[in-house]
């Protein structure tokens, strides 16, 4: 979509602006990247706290947490540009929290791999 708007436009810049067609495919082009992509990206989620409780990788407070920022991004996606913002602020805390365990989890691991070479 954006690359036959950008072929028009090559051709003929006049034509293009003039004409529907490039409007209808800016909406096109939001609504894919605004809705879809972003309730697409609250299904992963979901998929990801459900693995979370099932297995307890995580905190069942990331989970539920997740649960409820994934409920934001599916049923208010419409209603505010803001509310794309939720799932990069969610990857970040969830990257942040990862390092910080495994920063934390690193001296045990290294202390049993020497205690295991010493024995």
């Amino acid at each position: 979509m954006a690359g036959g708007s950008l072929a028009s436009y090559a051709l003929d810049p006049n034509a293009l602006l003039g004409s529907g067609v490039y409007s209808y495919s800016r909406a096109v082009r939001y609504n894919l990247i605004n809705i879809y992509a972003i309730r697409m990206a609250g299904v992963l989620m979901i998929s990801l706290a459900t693995i979370w409780l099932r297995t307890g990788l995580m905190h069942r407070g990331w989970a539920f947490l997740t649960y409820a920022l994934s409920l934001v991004l599916l049923l208010s996606v419409s209603l505010s540009a803001w509310v794309t913002l939720i799932f990069p602020g969610w990857v970040l805390a969830v990257s942040v929290y990862f390092l910080i365990r495994t920063r934390q989890d690193h001296p045990r691991v290294v202390l049993n791999e020497a205690r295991r070479v010493v024995d």
